[in-house]
């Protein structure tokens, strides 16, 4: 289910991307949970102005991060977060992103009011939030989030949850 989920987020953001206009000032783009660095790399060939921020928990990311700086060497950067999913944000790099992508991460995350705070707070006024997760009677049976974690998942979200989450921090736009 989750690489479907992701091969769609590819494919929108590609698109997404590629109406851009090729010529203006940087678009600062940040992505929590790089995966592959496949999506972002499509996006960055798509549109020279993008630049990329990642952050990434997982050792794994490494290689992709290592793949983007070489085809990408002047707009990559990469911050480890390092504190249990909690240091979302870069010091010093509040209100700096024109986009935030995150897909398939937030069910991972212990504490999605506090990151929902720093994605606002990474964003410039006007700013686009792109997220993605399973929904919960897709993946799990109703209390599997108390008997244990499906594939490191601290929490499952009904749509209505997920918008309630985002509604309440001030995100308005599409589910």
């Amino acid at each position: 289910y989750e690489l479907d989920i992701l091969k769609l987020a590819q494919r929108y953001t590609k698109r997404w991307a590629e109406q851009l206009p090729k010529d203006g000032p940087p678009i600062e783009l940040y992505v929590v949970g790089i995966h592959g660095g496949w999506i972002e790399e499509d996006v960055m060939d798509a549109c020279p102005r993008i630049r990329l921020t990642a952050c990434d928990v997982n050792p794994n990311a490494n290689s992709a991060i290592q793949r983007l700086l070489a085809k990408f060497p002047d707009r990559v950067a990469f911050h480890k977060v390092e504190a249990h999913h909690c240091d979302w944000t870069p010091p010093g790099r509040a209100n700096t992103y024109d986009v935030v992508f995150c897909f398939e991460v937030i069910e991972h995350v212990p504490d999605d009011v506090r990151m929902v705070e720093e994605f606002l707070s990474l964003l410039k006024p006007g700013g686009e939030l792109l997220l993605s997760t399973p929904i919960a009677e897709y993946w799990v049976a109703p209390d599997a989030t108390k008997r244990h974690h499906w594939h490191q998942h601290v929490r499952a979200y009904q749509p209505e949850q997920l918008w309630e989450l985002l509604w309440s921090h001030g995100f308005r736009g599409d589910i």
